[in-house]
This record gives C-alpha cells, structure tokens and sequence, in this order.
C-alpha cells in the first residue's frame, strides 16, 4: 500500500500468502449479500457503525449455509488507490522490494478449521480417496504414495490434511520475492504437533502463534504442557526477534537459516530440533504445479 511506504523495515508472512487481493466486483457482492442479511439499503451504510458485533458476526457467518455456498470475500480490495494492484500477482511488489520477508506456513493447516465432529478425522482409505480425487485427480494415488513414503504410519486423515494443506503459494510468493533479487527471503515449515485432543490435530493453522510469542505456559489449550514447549519458544521467538532486528533469523540452538533461493530452495523445518532441508517434498511441489489452478467458483 502507498502510504505504507518506509513504515516496515521487515515482513514476517504466517500462513497467509495472499497472492492476490479480491476485486471490486467480489467485494461489492459481498457488501450487498451482507447489508441484506441485515435488513439494510444501500444508502444506510452508515447504520452498520451502530449495529451490535454479535449482529455484525453473524451476518459474515456462513457456516450452516446451503451446501456449495461460497464464504463471503472479505479482506483487502483491489481498489486501484489504497492497493493499486494486485500483493504478490503476477509478480512481487515493487514498492516493498527492498523489505526482507519471513514465509512459512505449518504442516496440516485444515485441521483447525475442521469441526470436532467431522468426518475428516476418522476417514478410511476409500474415504480419503473420494474426497482428494476431485482436487488431485490422476494425481491423487501419486500424492498419497509420496506422504505415505515420508511418513509410513501416517492415518488417511493425516495423509489428508498434509496433501490439502501444501504450502503451493507460499512457495508461490517466495520466488516472486526471489526474482527481484532485492531483499532476501527466509522459508519455514512448521511441523511440532500439538497433544490437544489426542494429537489429531497435528501442526493446525495458528499453532506456532503461542511459540511465536513466546507465551506457551498461557495457552495450555492449544499446545497443551509439557517440558519441550518453552525451549521452542525460545528459538521461534528468538529467530523472530533477531529477524525484526537484523533482518537474518537465528536462536541459539538452531541451524543457520539460509534465504530461499530458486535454486537450493532452503526451507527451515521448525520442530523440537530444526533442519535445514534444500527443497523439502520436491517431488510433492513439482507434482501440485503441474495441475491446473482449482475453480475459484
């Protein structure tokens, strides 16, 4: 954004690489969708300042919406002024490419999304065929074999969530931030798993937050307790705060991190003890950018 010019000296992106904002034309779908939901005209924008969060809340809320309803699309706009285009598509930006960047994202991202009493935790291996074959197709059996590889006891629900949460645009982002050849770029991956609820959850979305900020002992509920908790904490709150303050992300205890290059591909995998591993899951990177972008409808 323009005005945010020289207000950052480093990035650190977790599990939210965006590489497109949404257009006017979405955006204003879903202002119309919302105002309807809540009994308003186009002219009363301003009674929205009015209204209680609860009500607000619910209106963005989609969950038990016909089956195929699409979530609203909220979040930052293309508008042409406040983000004249598009983050990260089809290149990085211009104007933040001096600014180094941290990106990563962690090992099954869709279970925290998923409800307590899905299916998706308990599927068999039919079950879990059915549901990635629409996604992967020919490619489904491929992608199963190469998690099954790496990981032998790995459940069909964690084969699952892994092959549905691969990092496709955060790598994405990286070697568009790569090819300006003006800042560097750091990879992670994230694979400490939680012992909430049995361990079924494994790596979710947000779970390095807590290690992020070094507040484990606060959040029992989603890192559970134990004695390897704060000695993580310490190197990832450590290699962020040494990030934010040099622009190269290091703990004591850790592997040098080297930046992400299109060649070596360097990609810290974060765990009770870190690697630096060249290009992890080639094999899986190579086969996901090969298949066609998934519907956006």
């Amino acid at each position: 954004m323009p005005p945010a010019k020289g207000l950052f000296h480093k990035a650190i992106i977790e599990s939210g690489s965006a590489l497109k904002g949404i257009s006017r034309e979405a955006a204003n779908k879903t202002t119309e969708q919302i105002l309807a939901k809540l009994s308003l005209q186009k002219d009363q924008v301003d009674e929205l300042q009015k209204l209680p969060v609860e009500r607000l809340l619910s209106a963005i809320d989609t969950r038990g919406s016909a089956p195929g309803t699409a979530p609203l699309a909220l979040g930052p706009v293309v508008d042409g002024r406040s983000l004249p285009r598009d983050p990260f598509d089809p290149t990085a930006p211009d104007i933040s490419a001096d600014v180094p960047l941290i990106i990563g994202s962690v090992n099954t991202e869709g279970t925290f999304f998923t409800p307590p009493d899905s299916p998706l935790f308990s599927l068999d291996e039919a079950g879990m065929r059915a549901r990635l074959a629409p996604r992967y197709g020919e490619a489904t059996d491929k992608l199963m074999d190469l998690y099954r590889k790496e990981m032998p006891n790995a459940t069909p629900s964690q084969i699952y969530f892994l092959i549905t949460a691969f990092p496709a645009a955060a790598i994405t982002q990286a070697e568009r931030k790569v090819a300006q050849g003006k800042a560097p770029v750091y990879m992670y991956l994230f694979t400490w798993e939680t012992p909430v609820e049995g361990g079924r959850r494994y790596s979710p979305h947000t779970i390095e937050l807590p290690f992020v900020f070094n507040n484990v002992v606060e959040q029992p509920e989603e890192v559970g307790t134990g004695p390897e908790l704060q000695p993580l904490a310490d190197k990832v709150s450590g290699a962020w705060t040494a990030f934010a303050r040099t622009g190269v992300p290091g703990a004591a205890g850790t592997p040098k991190w080297l930046p992400y290059t299109a060649n070596e591909r360097a990609t810290m995998i974060i765990n009770n003890q870190w690697k630096l591993v060249n290009d992890p899951r080639r094999e899986v990177r190579l086969l996901i950018s090969s298949l066609p972008a998934p519907s956006s409808s």
